[in-house]
C-alpha cells in the first residue's frame, strides 16, 4: 500500500506502508491494505504510520481529508510535522499564549474563542509528538 501525505508547501511523505493510524471525528481510523475506498475529514491529531520495513513514523496531522482508492491513501493536511520539526520551548509558550486568550476572550467574539481553542489543540498535540518520540 502506498502512502502520500501532501500540505500546501511540500510532499511531506511518500512511501509504501503497511498501515497508517488516523484521527477522525469518529475516533481512532487504522488503514490497512485491501481497505475500502472511502474519503473521510481527519482532526488535528497524531497519524502513526508502520512502514513495509516496520518502522513506526509519528507525525502530527492538522486537519484534511484521507482518501484510499486501490490501495493507495492520499492525505491533504493544512500540516504535518514529524517529531524533529517541534521545538519543545516553542511548542510549551503556544500552549500558554493560547491559555491565555482564551482566558482573555471569555466574553469576546465567538472567533477569537475558536482561534484560540484552535492554538491550544496544535500546540498540545505538537508535546505530544514529542513525548511519543522520546518513548
Amino acid at each position: 500500500m502506498i502512502l502520500s501525505i501532501l500540505t500546501p508547501v511540500r510532499n511531506f511523505y511518500t512511501g509504501e506502508i503497511k498501515s497508517v493510524s488516523l484521527e477522525t471525528k469518529d475516533g481512532k481510523l487504522v488503514i490497512q491494505p485491501r481497505y475500502a475506498p472511502f474519503v473521510c475529514s481527519l482532526v488535528d491529531g497524531i497519524a502513526t504510520i508502520t512502514t513495509a520495513s516496520d518502522e513506526k513514523i509519528v507525525a502530527s496531522i492538522m486537519s484534511g481529508f484521507a482518501e484510499v482508492i486501490n490501495d493507495k491513501v492520499t492525505i491533504l493536511t493544512d500540516s504535518a510535522e514529524l517529531p524533529d520539526d517541534v521545538d519543545d520551548n516553542r511548542a510549551v509558550l503556544a500552549k500558554e499564549r493560547a491559555k491565555q486568550r482564551l482566558l482573555a476572550v471569555k466574553n469576546e467574539e465567538e472567533i477569537d474563542r475558536e482561534r484560540a481553542l484552535k492554538a491550544l489543540t496544535r500546540a498540545e498535540i505538537r508535546i505530544k509528538l514529542k513525548l511519543l518520540n522520546k518513548k
